[in-house]
């Protein structure tokens, strides 16, 4: 018999890097079990960087410049395509959702789940909606270009964007008639306001 000679997938080092308190990655709940065809369905590269990503803890850093600082075999760009190719498989999605912060303030939040198992878009969009949210993905996508980058890259000494954004706090506190209106979506699911309806009707609210 000859023996396998396949490596074994690399798995994150206790030192891997956390994100921003309550940033980082978020499991979408509601798993099956770890199995070793979990990631069959994806290339080699993709399911090994899938290995990696599943058995980092809830809060660990996903940028992509982490991933590739941490993982012994693939640089940013391999980690970046590859990220890309496990998105669009189910298994990772940017949410971004309303919460109220520690000063009982509002603010909008886009956050990193991870589900091992394999999700449908149709499943990530009932989970955003679930939260309240918005599914992003697209705008924060690994691969695909973003204004950000281009403005990073024309000037000097400018830090490029993680593909993961940690927080994205407004810069003013939502006044009491602003959170009034994003309000009415948990007493009356009818009257739930996008975030643009909701500046649109705050000076009437306020007055």
């Amino acid at each position: 018999m000859v023996a396998s000679t396949k490596p074994s997938p690399a798995l994150p080092s206790p030192s891997h890097p956390m994100a921003n308190p309550g940033y980082g990655k978020r499991r979408a709940g509601d798993e099956n079990p770890h199995a070793d065809p979990d990631f069959a369905h994806l290339p080699p590269r993709e399911a090994e960087i899938a290995v990696f990503v599943d058995h980092l803890d809830d809060g660990h850093a996903m940028g992509h410049k982490v991933l590739a600082a941490e993982h012994p075999r693939y640089g940013q760009q391999a980690m970046r395509t590859s990220l890309t190719c496990i998105t669009e498989a189910g298994h990772l999605r940017w949410i971004k959702e309303h919460i109220t912060v520690e000063d009982n303030t509002m603010r909008w939040v886009t956050r990193t789940y991870w589900s091992r198992t394999r999700r449908s878009a149709e499943w990530w969009a009932e989970f955003a909606r679930e939260r309240h949210g918005k599914d992003v993905t697209r705008d924060h996508q690994p691969g695909l270009a973003r204004i950000e980058e281009a403005l990073a890259a024309a000037v000097p000494d400018a830090a490029e964007p993680e593909c993961e954004p940690e927080a994205e706090p407004d810069s003013e506190p939502d006044s009491a008639a602003y959170r009034a209106l994003s309000a009415l979506r948990t007493v009356e699911p009818r009257m739930a306001l996008a975030e643009g309806d909701c500046r649109s009707l705050e000076p009437l609210a306020e007055a």
